[in-house]
């Protein structure tokens, strides 16, 4: 069964490219997680959005999608001028195997929109590592909520960067992944959207460079809803530079300990710098405990005092 619906493109393109109309797109797909289910347009909505840095020449996305039961699906996706012509369109196609293929679905749906829409990326010089590094960067600076993770990407987008930036893509998908995270309290459409849209920088950053990147993409597959092949391709990831972030340092601890328990996390909560990075994570156990609240409260309750203290050490007049 398959429909349509067109997209605009709207002015925060990076960021979710129109939410008044993403928020009420859903495609009907078997067997997708939240990610792959809206990456085929957020992807070609990604592209638009850096063809139009060129030349102002994309004004809507238009999809169709026909999904089988069993996975397999075919999309047909266009890319049409502000006076409704059409400029480009892509077929894409896939199967189960691709779908539980982990990052390679991305890559193979990235590939075939690229082909379609003539969507030259460029080159980069830059190495995996300079690409890792600009991931964790972006998701330090996301903020503990998903409309800071908004603001924080606006940001991001008026200060200029080159698409042809790899670190600036790997960054700006670090930022969105990030911004997600509150997905593991409760979700919203939002969230999903800006999970694809992750995906489709990861994307592009990893097209720019001939780089293929690991435990990036095993934040969005946890994200996604797939925690557990998302914890065994963390942990098979030993070449991955490890990032002294404290965002980088809840993902290790979450995915190398999956599942980790309520009193590891908060523990990790109390440890300096890890707070706000954890607050997401802290959450979740709401979602499925609710007896969880009063161990929370006593430790951000533990976690705040302790801040206080350590601000009060620095600003209290010295007896000398």
């Amino acid at each position: 069964m398959g429909y349509f619906r067109t997209c605009h493109l709207g002015l925060l393109a990076v960021v979710f490219a129109n939410i008044c109309h993403a928020q009420h797109y859903t495609p009907e797909v078997c067997l997708h997680d939240a990610a792959q289910r809206m990456f085929p347009v957020e992807a070609a909505r990604a592209m638009a959005w850096m063809e139009n840095q060129k030349s102002d020449r994309i004004g809507e996305i238009t999809w169709k999608v026909a999904g089988e039961i069993d996975g397999r699906c075919e999309w047909k996706i266009g890319w049409k001028s502000h006076q409704g012509e059409e400029i480009a369109n892509a077929t894409v196609t896939y199967d189960l195997a691709k779908l539980n293929a982990g990052p390679a679905y991305f890559r193979e749906v990235w590939s075939q929109l690229a082909k379609g829409l003539h969507f030259d990326s460029g080159k980069s010089t830059d190495a995996a590592k300079d690409l890792e590094t600009a991931f964790w960067r972006g998701s330090g600076r996301a903020g503990a909520t998903l409309m800071s993770a908004v603001m924080n990407a606006q940001t991001w987008l008026n200060q200029g960067h080159p698409q042809s930036n790899a670190p600036d893509a790997a960054e700006l998908a670090g930022l969105l992944v990030q911004g997600a995270a509150p997905i593991l309290g409760g979700s919203c459409t939002l969230d999903y959207l800006m999970l694809a849209r992750a995906a489709a920088w990861l994307c592009h950053a990893e097209a720019l460079t001939g780089a293929v990147l690991t435990r990036e993409w095993c934040v969005i597959s946890h994200l996604a809803g797939r925690e557990i092949p998302a914890s065994h391709a963390w942990k098979e990831a030993k070449a991955a530079t490890s990032q002294d972030t404290p965002s980088w340092r809840w993902w290790d601890k979450v995915l190398t300990s999956y599942p980790m328990t309520l009193k590891d996390a908060c523990l990790f909560a109390t440890m300096p710098g890890q707070a706000e990075a954890g607050l997401p994570f802290l959450l979740a156990y709401l979602r499925f405990d609710t007896g969880a609240t009063k161990v929370l409260e006593k430790t951000l309750r533990m976690r705040h005092l302790l801040q206080s203290v350590k601000i009060r050490a620095r600003t209290w007049p010295s007896s000398d």
